[in-house]
């Protein structure tokens, strides 16, 4: 009895589909291959689109900057916000120094340097986010000012 088959239903077929002759003869690749052609389907399938989408021009984009062109774009555009983003950055870094000189180990400073970068990166990506939601959320304005 092999490993693949059920108590009781053993028969030629299977001991030679074990052995590997019944693939060679029926064509088929047996069981296990099925998923691999359905693989081999899918990537053939994911190559064209993505031939095809190469072939368009401006295929894959959105209308608005996504990820750092966003990022950059909101913050200059924003000028409170630019100072928050510094504050985020700077804040965790100041704090870290005060902590360290008020232990008395200002000779470890840089041992655990990495703990306000974490917390600058995680500061900084809050502040960029809550731009991002303000941004949505608030009506665009006219440089003429309000309509009336």
């Amino acid at each position: 009895m092999g490993r693949h088959s059920v108590p009781g239903q053993e028969d030629e077929a299977d001991a030679l589909t074990a052995l590997g002759g019944a693939e060679e003869e029926s064509g088929s690749g047996g069981r296990h291959a099925r998923a691999a052609d359905a693989d081999a389907a899918a990537t053939t399938a994911d190559e064209d689109v993505c031939r095809a989408g190469a072939r368009e021009p401006g295929a894959g984009r959105s209308a608005s900057p996504r990820g750092t062109a966003a990022d950059v774009r909101l913050l200059r555009a924003d000028r409170r916000l630019r100072v928050r983003a510094l504050a985020a950055i700077l804040v965790p870094f100041l704090l870290y120094l005060l902590l360290m000189t008020a232990i008395g180990r200002t000779d470890r400073l840089l041992a655990f340097l990495w703990t306000p970068i974490v917390l600058a990166g995680v500061l900084f990506g809050a502040v960029l986010d809550r731009g991002h939601r303000r941004a949505v959320a608030a009506p665009p304005t006219s440089p003429s000012g309000p309509a009336s």
